[in-house]
């Protein structure tokens, strides 16, 4: 995915899977790699690092989004509307988008974390019987 932002491509990340089955911590890391100030490397998720790594060379923008789908409804997680759902919509040259999802541009890697942050405290999280 990095190489391919590199050469000019807009990238996605996406994980799908059963309750409990380790998405979030696979994607972010845990906690306590968001409040850390030396970021070890081994403690971050896939998207820190992949921000990380991007942020560092230096030669490209990088804007970060944050939506999650839950009950087939999809949310964009950064922003403060009070209705924060958007739409998947599909245009014959863009391909496959989400109309309204805000956008950040970040230069640093300590926005990045701001922006996870935020948005993971608007994730939607529910109690299940999984075991």
């Amino acid at each position: 995915m990095i190489r391919n932002a590199l050469n000019g491509y807009n990238t996605s990340l996406f994980a799908y899977g059963q309750t409990g089955a380790g998405k979030t911590f696979t994607m972010l890391g845990p906690p306590s790699s968001f409040t850390s100030s030396s970021y070890n490397s081994d403690d971050l998720g896939l998207i820190p690092r992949m921000c990380k790594s991007l942020i560092d060379d230096g030669t490209v923008s990088v804007e970060i989004s944050f939506m999650e789908i839950y009950n087939e409804r999809v949310r964009d997680l950064l922003t403060k509307r009070s209705k924060s759902n958007v739409r998947v919509r599909e245009h014959p040259r863009r391909g496959v988008y989400v109309e309204d999802l805000s956008s950040f541009a970040v230069s640093s890697y300590d926005e990045v974390l701001k922006l996870l942050t935020r948005g993971g405290l608007f994730r939607t999280t529910s109690f299940t019987k999984m075991f």
